[in-house]
């Protein structure tokens, strides 16, 4: 390098002389050229006594186990979110639904025709109820009524149709003069919570016929309804 004429130096080789490292002293404040071995002396390493040696490792491990537990709880976060995310939109998404019945009618008395209960922690928000014979060109006398209640009238909670006594006016949600009919509702019109029943009750029908009764309802998590049970009377 002594030797080396700068002014006909290719950058390399300037860029190389300016990055060697330089030891500076009282005598000469300008520094000098040093070479590797006074850079890093030999015999460094061995230098270390063996609890050094087992120090540092420790110390490498100790960090090599932080950075994974870092990456664990990164993780282990991102999976609690995607749960939560999972959970909002299973409580969030609604189910459509449809529940029928049918059954002859009595030779005396009314005749009833459970439609079912929502499922504990859920809601029915009915939308539509249609009623009357097997089909919509069958004749069939008599008039109905819609009911929401605690208790199916006789029916022992049973999805088979009983007869029995009405529901009486404080758990009729609507009614029909004339069958067969269909009614559609509007949002939170007839809502039916999970301590409560659908049912039917036919008035004035022809004993031995089939009647029929079905309702289409969208099914609610309470949890996306702040648990708040909504009464209909």
């Amino acid at each position: 390098m002594a030797g080396l004429d700068l002014r006909n130096a290719s950058p390399e080789q300037t860029m190389a002389l300016d990055e060697r490292p330089r030891v500076y002293d009282q005598h000469n404040l300008e520094g000098r050229d040093v070479s590797a071995t006074e850079a890093f002396p030999s015999g460094f390493d061995d230098a270390l006594t063996p609890l050094d040696k087992l120090h540092s490792s420790i110390q490498g491990l100790l960090q090599v186990s932080i950075h994974l537990g870092q990456t664990a709880d990164k993780l282990s976060r991102a999976v609690a979110q995607q749960k939560r995310i999972w959970d909002q939109l299973q409580r969030g998404t609604v189910v459509d639904g449809g529940f029928g019945a049918a059954a002859p009618y009595p030779a005396s008395g009314v005749l009833v025709l459970p439609l079912g209960s929502p499922d504990r922690g859920t809601q029915w928000e009915i939308m539509g109820c249609s009623i009357g014979g097997t089909d919509i060109n069958v004749a069939a006398a008599g008039s109905a009524g819609l009911y929401v209640g605690g208790v199916v009238p006789q029916s022992g909670l049973s999805a088979a149709a009983t007869t029995g006594a009405s529901g009486g006016i404080t758990n009729i949600a609507d009614r029909t003069a004339a069958l067969p009919n269909s009614t559609t509702y509007g949002t939170h019109q007839v809502m039916v919570n999970d301590n409560e029943w659908v049912f039917v009750v036919i008035f004035n029908g022809t004993s031995g016929q089939v009647y029929a009764a079905n309702i289409s309802a969208s099914v609610y998590n309470i949890a996306a309804n702040r648990g708040e049970d909504i009464q209909v009377l």
